[in-house]
């Protein structure tokens, strides 16, 4: 399992680069930057969902074991 302390810095990573080209006016598709930045952004998404996806499966995993126990 990743730690909290782990975790942020990868996060803060992921997000860093979208705010920085998405600063400037009209979110120009043509900057140099703008393929690497929208991966990053949907590798953050990706990352996002799979962790949701990760903690829902691991909490059912453990609801299913304390009912074993009972």
């Amino acid at each position: 399992m990743m730690s909290f302390k782990k975790s942020l810095p990868l996060a803060v990573a992921l997000i860093t680069p979208a705010s920085f080209v998405a600063a400037h006016s009209g979110h120009d598709h043509g900057h140099w930057a703008s393929p690497a930045v929208h991966s990053f952004l949907l590798a953050a998404l990706a990352y996002a969902i799979g962790t949701g996806i990760w903690f829902y499966l691991r909490k059912s995993k453990n609801i299913k074991t304390v009912n074993k126990e009972k």
